[in-house]
């Protein structure tokens, strides 16, 4: 699944890329292919209006009083022109009113006299400007005192700069895609890695569950295979495997429950509001020193008044039952200790207990779903308290940490952002 998850970002990545870059390439031929048309044009412009003005002053608005140029044909254009001279110089042909011609200027482009001929002819018949394929002319007519004008201009460099701008898009086109494949694959690779991650910690939870409700089954149906070859036996005998029976059923529910609280605490939107939580954690204290007190564990706790937070205070709640629950649990003295104090504009609640060592490389992952450093998991409880608590935590805006040492012991920190009354 993955692998086809990668595969498929890969291609959507390429195809949109490609796209994109196709068009914008597109785009950008089609444009310099117009700018280049335009020159053209505007050569064939200025050979029928500015340049030969000078020639034939009585057929412009604004006439040339300069001296004719010589009929050589080879002189250079006037400099003083207001317009800009374009930097393709075509042909300009004058031709009589039978359409023959007359004169040839500023041929310096080489074409033939026939092919000027037959170029002549086909433009009589055609409209004033366009383009006579069959030798790659552009041309454009133009009435003049003397006659008519024609001036053209090849359209082969056009053709040709067209072809080179086109190789060398598709060259970089294809750079680039070959470019944007490995950079696809890294971030494919980026992409997906949160999603296998999420994939393997939900292999590993299927595997956990399976395993912590597989030995109370095993434990019922044998109790049940054991009532069942003893069906003379009174209740009073076989309640041994009767009790066993129970105590088993009561940790399954006990697990499904929290399998369920931790689905909920994933997606847990809690309802906040301002809230003494100073008076949440002594009452949660005062709740669990019952229980505390069944495993000779005494709760020693410094709580600080009138610290007040925009919080839940079930979920506040639970995460303290969670924390000090999980310290008599696991703690190998006799003493638990609950600090709630304000620090940096924040309520800290701190829960330490002396037992064993939390090894740093694993001190982050005693939050994930069914973990135990006790491997056997001969301890009690299913290894999900913790992992509700963090996604409780974090539905309310604050932080879950815990740091573990000889020194110091083992202490689980939640701050919250509060204010003192």
């Amino acid at each position: 699944m993955i692998k086809k998850l990668k595969r498929r970002i890969i291609i959507i990545t390429m195809s949109l890329v490609g796209s994109l870059l196709l068009v914008a390439f597109i785009l950008f031929n089609i444009f310099m292919y117009n700018q280049q048309a335009s020159e053209l044009e505007r050569s064939l412009s200025y050979a029928t209006n500015v340049f030969n003005r000078d020639r034939f002053p009585e057929s412009f608005d604004e006439p040339d009083k300069s001296p004719p140029p010589s009929q050589g044909g080879n002189e250079p254009p006037n400099l003083e022109s207001s317009e800009q001279m374009p930097r393709v110089f075509p042909l300009s042909v004058l031709l009589d009113e039978k359409g023959q011609i007359k004169e040839i200027f500023d041929n310096r482009t080489n074409i033939s006299r026939q092919v000027i001929e037959d170029a002549i002819n086909q433009t009589l018949s055609k409209d004033a400007k366009g383009i006579i394929n069959q030798y790659s002319l552009m041309y454009e007519r133009k009435s003049v005192s003397d006659g008519t004008l024609v001036a053209f201009c090849s359209v082969e460099p056009l053709i040709e700069s067209a072809k080179h701008t086109a190789l060398i898009s598709f060259a970089t086109y294809l750079v680039i895609m070959v470019i944007m494949l490995f950079v696809s694959e890294r971030l494919a690779q980026i992409s997906v890695k949160p999603v296998s991650e999420a994939w393997e910690k939900q292999r590993q939870f299927v595997a956990d569950a399976s395993h912590d409700l597989k030995t109370p089954l095993t434990i019922i149906l044998a109790n049940n295979d054991i009532l069942n070859s003893n069906t003379g036996s009174t209740i009073l005998e076989q309640k041994r495997w009767i009790d066993s029976t129970s105590n088993e059923a009561k940790r399954m529910k006990h697990l499904v429950e929290q399998m369920l609280d931790l689905a909920k605490s994933e997606e847990l939107l809690p309802m906040r509001s301002e809230e003494n939580i100073s008076e949440i954690v002594s009452s949660a204290i005062l709740q669990l020193e019952a229980v505390a007190f069944e495993k000779s564990i005494t709760l020693i706790s410094s709580i600080e008044n009138g610290l007040i937070a925009e919080t839940c205070p079930d979920s506040y709640l639970r995460i303290v039952n969670i924390l000090v629950d999980n310290a008599i649990k696991y703690s190998k003295e006799s003493k638990i200790w609950i600090e709630l104090s304000f620090v940096n504009k924040k309520a800290v609640l701190s829960v330490k207990n002396i037992g064993e060592v939390i090894p740093k490389d694993m001190q982050g992952q005693i939050f994930e779903k069914f973990y135990r450093l006790d491997e056997t998991r001969s301890t009690e409880g299913h290894g999900l308290g913790l992992a509700i608590a963090r996604n409780l935590s974090r539905a309310l805006g604050g932080t879950l940490s815990v740091s573990s040492d000889e020194a110091n012991g083992t202490i689980f920190t939640f701050s919250l952002k509060a204010k003192k009354s």
